[in-house]
């Protein structure tokens, strides 16, 4: 008979939390995202081609907006979405390399990670201080 205290599969509650796991997991919350933001923004554009008044409700970046609250949703929404796409395309790249240097070990794969993920704070960093300054 079955030990019923036992779990029947693991499950991710009980595994430590590990750079290879973190970076799946944010790479597709990424490409979610951004397709979401994708998919917005294209409703937001032909709105804004078409109407003006259509595009005065489903606006997302104007700041002069009324519907966004404030400035600060827009500039909230940029940041994310330039995170997101920043990081998106690096952790495609690491893919890339990755499955081209047969980097199947666990130290490698974890540098690669690890690399990605400095590299995408890095220009993430540069482009948002280029931008304000």
């Amino acid at each position: 008979m079955r030990n019923l205290k036992s779990p029947i599969s693991p499950h991710l509650a009980i595994y430590k939390m590990q750079i290879n796991s973190f970076s799946s997991i944010f790479h597709r919350a990424c490409s979610v995202l951004l397709c979401i933001a994708f998919i917005f923004g294209g409703i937001w554009l032909v709105a804004e081609l078409n109407t003006y008044e259509l595009s005065e409700e489903l606006c997302l970046y104007n700041s002069k907006c009324e519907c966004c609250g404030s400035a600060l949703f827009s500039t909230l929404f940029s940041v994310v979405l330039s995170f997101s796409f920043i990081y998106y395309v690096i952790s495609t790249i690491r893919h890339i390399v990755w499955g081209e240097l047969m980097c199947l070990s666990k130290r490698c794969s974890d540098l690669l990670n690890w690399l990605s993920l400095a590299l995408a704070v890095l220009v993430f960093l540069v482009l948002w201080i280029y931008i304000v300054f």
